[in-house]
C-alpha cells in the first residue's frame, strides 16, 4: 500500500511543525542515541500524533537525515564565517588555524549529542560520509589558500597537502569536541593543532 503523500513545508504552520519534529529528533538522538530513536518516540517528544509525523516524514531515516542536514548547514556556515574572518583579518598562519580550530570545535560541541550519535551509531560511516558538506567547504578553502601562499608547489603537491590537511584538521576538531579525555586542556590542544598545521603554509 503506498504511503500518503507527505506535506511540503510551504506555509508557516507546516514549517513550524517540521522544525518541531526536527528539534524533537535531535533531542531524542542526544538523549537516547540512534538505536533507540523511533518515530513514536519522536512524536511523543514533539507533542504530536504519529499520524501527523508521517505527514511530514516517511520514517526514522528521513528524520535523521533532516537533523543531519540542519547540523551540517549550521556547522558549515560557522566554519565559512571563520574562514572569511581569518582571511580578511590577514592573520598569521598559526593564528588563523587557531581561530579556525577553536571555531570548528565550538560548532561541533554545540551539536555534540547529534554528531556523536551520527558518527558512532548511525550506519553512515566516517565524518566525511556523514558531513560531506564540511569536507567540501574545507577543501575549497584549502585549495584557494594553498594556491595563494604556496605558489612554489606543483598542482599535485597542493592537492596532496589539502588532502592530508583536511584529514588532520577535521579529525582533530571532531576528537577534541566529541570525546576528549578528562586530562585534556582544550585551549592548549587547539594551539598545538594550529602549530602542527601552520608550517604547511610556509615555504621552505
Amino acid at each position: 500500500m503506498p504511503r500518503p503523500k507527505r506535506i511540503r513545508p510551504v506555509q508557516q504552520r507546516s514549517r513550524d511543525t517540521t522544525a518541531t519534529l526536527i528539534d524533537a529528533t535531535a533531542r531524542v538522538l542526544t538523549a537516547h542515541g540512534y538505536a533507540h530513536l523511533t518515530t513514536n518516540h519522536v512524536a511523543r517528544e514533539a507533542g504530536v500524533s504519529v499520524g501527523t509525523l508521517y505527514r511530514y516524514f516517511a520514517d526514522k531515516a528521513e528524520l535523521v537525515e533532516a537533523v543531519r542536514d540542519r547540523t551540517a548547514t549550521e556547522i558549515t556556515a560557522t566554519l565559512t564565517a571563520a574562514m572569511s574572518a581569518s582571511v580578511s583579518d590577514n592573520l598569521e598562519p598559526v593564528d588563523g588555524f587557531r581561530h579556525l580550530t577553536a571555531t570548528m570545535v565550538e560548532a561541533i560541541e554545540t551539536h555534540r549529542g547529534v554528531v556523536r550519535a551520527l558518527l558512532s551509531e548511525a550506519p553512515l560511516g566516517l565524518y566525511s560520509n556523514v558531513f560531506p558538506e564540511i569536507e567540501q567547504t574545507l577543501g575549497h578553502f584549502g585549495r584557494l589558500l594553498i594556491t595563494i601562499v604556496r605558489p612554489d608547489l606543483t598542482r599535485e603537491q597542493r592537492e596532496s597537502m589539502v588532502y592530508i590537511g583536511m584529514a588532520v584538521f577535521a579529525t582533530a576538531c571532531f576528537r577534541i569536541a566529541i570525546d576528549p579525555p578528562p586530562y585534556i586542556d582544550k585551549p592548549w590542544v587547539i594551539d598545538q593543532a594550529a602549530r602542527l598545521l601552520a608550517p604547511a603554509l610556509t615555504p621552505g
